[in-house]
């Protein structure tokens, strides 16, 4: 698998989910929209044959894998929208996503090495497309994860600027009206 997806946003039992895809296409996961504090036992995600139970608070998402094993991401700063950097523990492996400027992102390991990389550019929130490198050594849950910290961090970007814009337009919208009065 070199890059993974995210398509197919749509509700599946009442619950609005999205689909993780592979390069060829072929669903491996599937994730809710939303992680919701008050519904925790709606929180998991299918990932092949496996339940993952899912938590998300303003900064820190985490998976625990039915094996024990528990994934967890930490961004930097106050929440994943204003992150410029992003820890994340893959069951005592670190990896980093950096943001190297604007909406494009890298993920390290700790000696440095390039695994992977995202971006919010041209449609990049949309998919979420999470490239990685062919020696990069991640096994397939620890791409997953990867891949739910990248579409968590760009969503997060996304609806951080959006709220942005609505304010600016609404503060405009009076200057305007009175400006042609």
């Amino acid at each position: 698998m070199n890059y993974t997806a995210w398509c197919d946003r749509r509700k599946v039992k009442g619950e609005a989910v999205v689909h993780l895809h592979d390069d060829a296409d072929a669903e491996i996961a599937t994730f809710p929209q939303v992680i919701s504090a008050e519904a925790a036992e709606a929180n998991v995600a299918t990932v092949g044959s496996d339940t993952w139970r899912l938590t998300h608070d303003g900064n820190t998402i985490t998976a625990a894998l039915p094996d024990g094993t528990a994934y967890q991401a930490v961004a930097t700063g106050k929440t994943f929208s204003r992150a410029k950097r992003i820890n994340v523990d893959l069951g005592g492996k670190t990896v980093t996503a950096v943001n190297e400027g604007g909406a494009d992102w890298v993920y390290v390991d700790s000696a440095d090495v390039k695994l992977g990389q995202f971006s919010g550019g041209n449609n990049g929130v949309r998919r979420s497309i999470t490239e990685f490198e062919p020696e990069a050594g991640l096994n397939h849950s620890e791409r997953v994860f990867l891949s739910w910290v990248t579409r968590t961090a760009l969503e997060a970007k996304l609806g951080s600027s959006t709220l942005i814009l609505t304010v600016s337009l609404l503060l405009i919208i009076p200057i305007v009206v009175f400006a042609l009065l």
